[in-house]
């Protein structure tokens, strides 16, 4: 949903809960230059 929105408009940032606390979607992230303001998980990997 990010990607397809990011082709169309300048986003600097995206609120999501935890629901989206992944890597996949911080990468996403990463690549489109946008802050994540996602709420992270209590028992999340503390690998990167």
């Amino acid at each position: 949903m990010v990607k397809k929105a990011a082709r169309k408009y300048a986003i600097d940032k995206v609120y999501r809960d935890k629901a989206y606390d992944n890597r996949n979607n911080f990468n996403i992230l990463g690549k489109i230059k946008a802050k994540p303001a996602i709420i992270v998980r209590k028992n999340r990997s503390k690998r990167s």
